[in-house]
């Protein structure tokens, strides 16, 4: 089973892998992420169990991606989720882990992510 911690920004006080996570990356954007996981051998497409977006969420309702990511702006996404998703085996989850980002969103996040996207979503 494979794990995935991907950030795109910040600084960990312990190490993801040594919290079990099998690999890390650190992205600029969704397509960095995606060349990233494709260049990984073994193939990581169809083995992530949970791949965790790690990514400031200084307001509520924004994850600071490279563009923001929003319950409004969550369908120019719906190519990248799509490609994530072919990582993902069978209930595998991609999880976003943005600070206060989902105070209060998280429910218009989880919706308007399920519109775009077939991939199960959740916010921590």
């Amino acid at each position: 089973m494979a794990t995935v911690w991907a950030s795109r920004t910040g600084k960990w006080v312990r190490d993801p892998k040594g919290d079990g996570w099998s690999h890390v990356f650190e992205f600029n954007h969704f397509p960095d992420l995606i060349g990233k996981l494709e260049g990984v051998r073994p193939s990581l497409i169809g083995q992530v169990e949970k791949l965790s977006i790690v990514a400031d969420g200084d307001s509520d309702g924004l994850i600071q991606l490279d563009p923001d990511l929003t319950a409004k702006s969550a369908i120019q996404f719906r190519p990248d989720f799509e490609k994530l998703r072919g990582f993902l085996r069978l209930y595998g989850r991609l999880i976003f882990s943005s600070c206060i980002a989902g105070a209060g969103e998280a429910d218009r996040y989880s919706s308007a992510c399920s519109r775009v996207s077939t991939c199960p979503i959740a916010m921590s």
